[in-house]
C-alpha cells in the first residue's frame, strides 16, 4: 500500500476515535457560551436601562410615582416577545413613550433585545448601584 493511503487512515481513526470525546464536552460548553452571551447582552441592556429607563422607573428599577417597578421578579418570566412589544410600541395612551426608532423613538431591535433580557435577568441592586 502507498504510504500516504496508510498515513491517511491512521489520521482518519485517530479523529474518529477522538470525537465522542469531544462531543461529550460539548453540552457544557454551549451552556458556558449561552451563559457568557447572557452576562454581556444583560451588560449591555444596564447601560440602556440607565441612560434611558431609570429615570422613571428607578436606579435600581424600583419605580418612580406611578410607573411601575421593573425590578419584580415575575417580569423575569414574562413572554421577551411581550415585553419587546411594550418598550418599542408603548400602549396608546399609556405614560410609557415608544422606543423603538420607527416609532419615534432612538432604540433598535438589538438594543431593545438587550433592554429585555436585562429586565428580566438582571440583578438590580448592582444596577442600582451602577446607575449612581
Amino acid at each position: 500500500m502507498n504510504r500516504y493511503i496508510v498515513l491517511s487512515l491512521i489520521a482518519l481513526l485517530v479523529m474518529v476515535a477522538a470525537f465522542p470525546f469531544y462531543a461529550r464536552g460539548e453540552a457544557s460548553r454551549m451552556t458556558q457560551a449561552q451563559a457568557n452571551q447572557r452576562q454581556q447582552t444583560v451588560a449591555a441592556g444596564a447601560h440602556i436601562y440607565t441612560d434611558h429607563c431609570r429615570q422613571c422607573h428607578g436606579d435600581a428599577g424600583e419605580g418612580v410615582g406611578a410607573m411601575p417597578p421593573l425590578n419584580n421578579p415575575a417580569l423575569a418570566e414574562v413572554d421577551a416577545k411581550l415585553l419587546f412589544r411594550t418598550i418599542a410600541r408603548a400602549a396608546h395612551g399609556s405614560e410609557m413613550a415608544a422606543w423603538h426608532i420607527d416609532e419615534g423613538g432612538v432604540l433598535t431591535d438589538y438594543q431593545i433585545t438587550q433592554l429585555v433580557e436585562f429586565i428580566r435577568f438582571a440583578d438590580w441592586d448592582l444596577a442600582g448601584q451602577m446607575a449612581q
